[in-house]
């Protein structure tokens, strides 16, 4: 980057990013966030994780497993290899809207869209990954046309290696 610049008034200049690199940077976090939370409302649907090549439905590598407590109230936990732990409230069963208990595998503050809808959950993650690709390739177009990605990541010429023309009996 360039370095700042003293103005008259004693002021100073400072050289800042681009907007468009600003404003991809600011996309691409919003997406982000709103990947991952559809991501966890899809994950809603089938609360499991397979390991390996073949996924067994009926041996998934760690769950989050809803149930029935002794009084008939949700619960939740979270199983994996070595581990089960009751996560009630946060994992498998957690807080509704009114306050009383329900069996999903996220709580609602943390899916996006809030109620159990597996159709809105993937409608929301494709087109913020669309969003987030778009935002890469508008990223990547203005820094090559501008040329500030070659300045910022190839390295000045002056560093280039300088190599000695091969002699007649150096095999090629």
């Amino acid at each position: 980057m360039r370095p700042d610049k003293p103005l008259e008034g004693g002021g100073l200049l400072v050289y800042r990013h681009p907007a468009v690199v600003r404003i991809t940077h600011w996309v691409n976090l919003a997406s982000l966030v709103v990947l991952l939370l559809s991501g966890l409302q899809i994950l809603c649907s089938h609360p499991a994780f397979y390991w390996g090549e073949t996924a067994r439905f009926a041996d998934p590598f760690a769950q989050i497993v809803s149930g029935m407590g002794s009084q008939g109230e949700p619960t939740g936990r979270l199983i994996a290899p070595g581990i089960n732990l009751d996560t009630t409230g946060l994992l498998g069963a957690s807080a509704s809207a009114d306050g009383s208990m329900s069996a999903r595998a996220f709580p609602a503050w943390l899916t996006l869209p809030r109620e159990l809808d597996l159709g809105a959950g993937r409608r929301w993650h494709f087109f913020f990954a669309w969003l987030f690709v778009l935002n890469g390739a508008l990223y990547l177009a203005t820094g090559l046309i501008s040329r500030r990605l070659q300045r910022r990541w190839s390295p000045p010429a002056r560093t280039w290696p300088t190599y000695p023309e091969p002699s007649p009996t150096t095999p090629a």
